[in-house]
């Protein structure tokens, strides 16, 4: 990558630059501890939009189980963010997506199935 820009799988280029960058690895486990808000990571100038995105998805869904959490009376810890993390996220071009709750495939229209029967 010759801009000076990394993603997940890449190497750290040596040098002084290198000290600058986030530890990818923490960060895909737990992002909240790398990144102070979700708007730092997605204005991360070291990072490409592809990585940022995963890292954001990930913290989408630790923000939403915060909130599943909280839904059913678990002990309050920190407020979600999951507004801001998504917010972080189309700002990146990501498309919607889903509730993570929701089911796994998409459920066919109607009219689909009329046609499949025809």
């Amino acid at each position: 990558m010759q801009d000076g820009t990394i993603g997940i799988g890449h190497a750290i280029p040596p040098g002084p630059a290198a000290a600058r960058l986030p530890d990818l690895e923490r960060a895909l486990v737990n992002p909240a501890a790398v990144f102070d808000t979700p708007a730092a990571l997605r204005d991360h100038p070291r990072l490409l939009p592809s990585c940022k995105r995963e890292i954001l998805r990930r913290w989408a869904w630790d923000e939403h189980l915060k909130e599943v959490a909280a839904a059913e009376g678990m002990a309050e810890g920190e407020p979600s963010r999951l507004d801001a993390v998504k917010a972080a996220l189309l700002a990146l071009g990501e498309a919607r997506r889903p509730d993570p709750a929701a089911p796994a495939a998409a459920i066919p229209a109607p009219r689909a199935l009329d046609r499949a029967a025809a």
